[in-house]
């Protein structure tokens, strides 16, 4: 049943795409599709980069029909209600955006992992035969993870071709990692000139390890920090100012006279969650940077989890303390 609606879906995903109706050939889908396409290239799954745009155009159209109606029911106040629905659509569209570029980072971060492997299994069979093309025949056999599949493509596109640049250009170019493409440079150069380049694989081997073992070793010492500030911002914040928020109810229903105005009220819930909105993300981005070294990753890794947990618990503890409130 779920796998025949899912094939209903993609069915009429490819006809609105097909039929142009969703154009990103100008505009904003026309930057985002220029943004997805390197991405989408590395991690190469059924969607193109047009393809991968246009779901990001349906489905914040869809999430702002989505939330008119629960946002309402939060606010009662139709202005508040299309601010949310668009700032919500915009946020899903972000969702949608940011997947191939977490794909891509994930893939990436694989192939790198296994490097020392295939790295050291390939020095030890180039050191005894002393030819990179007979090495590389004898590793397609074994199992390397995604590395494998692109090791594989690569070595029989060479075989056909017989052009070693253009066969692992992805290897060294598309692949946005300095150890795989340095690792397929040396292995084109010793293929193109026969240049013993073991030691120079070793040492590079070496590297990586070194810098694997300090990633790791990073990420624990850090890894605490890291989870409080996230928790801080997704969780206790939301947690707190939406029962604080309809504290203030409490109190005006207890009291018998109305505290602020319905305005008043409506500016404090909006700054509640603008201010959750830019601590979100600045906690993110500092997260970003402590544990991989980009600002941008953290917006594009850890924001958008922080953000939905925080819209969830706020919501959660809105409607929670309305209970109490009545």
């Amino acid at each position: 049943m779920a796998d025949g609606i899912l094939q209903i879906l993609k069915h009429a995903f490819k006809r609105v795409t097909k039929s142009g109706i969703i154009r990103t050939d100008r505009g904003p889908l026309a930057r985002i599709e220029v943004y997805l396409a390197p991405y989408v290239e590395v991690i190469r799954g059924e969607l193109t980069a047009s393809e991968w745009t246009v779901l990001v155009a349906l489905s914040s159209i869809a999430g702002f029909i989505a939330l008119l109606l629960p946002v309402y029911a939060i606010t009662s106040s139709p202005s508040l209600t299309l601010v949310f629905s668009l700032l919500g659509a915009l946020f899903i569209g972000y969702v949608v955006v940011t997947i191939p570029t977490m794909l891509a980072f994930m893939k990436v971060e694989s192939l790198e992992r296994a490097m020392p492997l295939f790295l050291s299994h390939l020095t030890a069979v180039y050191s005894d035969r002393k030819n990179m093309r007979d090495a590389l025949l004898s590793m397609m056999p074994m199992d390397y993870g995604q590395l494998s599949v692109e090791l594989r493509e690569s070595i029989s596109n060479f075989e056909v071709s017989g052009n070693p640049k253009t066969s692992f250009r992805r290897l060294r170019e598309t692949i946005d990692s300095r150890s795989v493409n340095r690792a397929f440079d040396l292995i084109i150069k010793s293929i193109d000139s026969g240049i013993d380049v073991s030691e120079s694989l070793s040492m590079l081997v070496n590297n990586i390890t070194s810098d694997l073992d300090a990633e790791a070793e990073k990420n624990s010492r850090i890894g605490l920090s890291t989870w409080m500030i996230l928790l801080s911002s997704s969780f206790f914040y939301p947690l707190f100012a939406g029962m604080g928020y309809n504290i203030t109810l409490l109190l005006e229903g207890l009291m018998g006279t109305h505290l602020y105005s319905a305005i008043d009220k409506q500016f404090l819930l909006f700054s509640l969650l603008v201010y959750m909105l830019l601590a979100n993300a600045l906690d993110a981005m500092f997260i970003g940077q402590v544990r991989y070294g980009s600002v941008r990753r953290g917006l594009i890794i850890v924001f958008p989890l922080m953000l939905l947990i925080a819209v969830v618990v706020f919501t959660a503890s809105m409607k929670l303390a309305g209970a109490f409130v009545g």
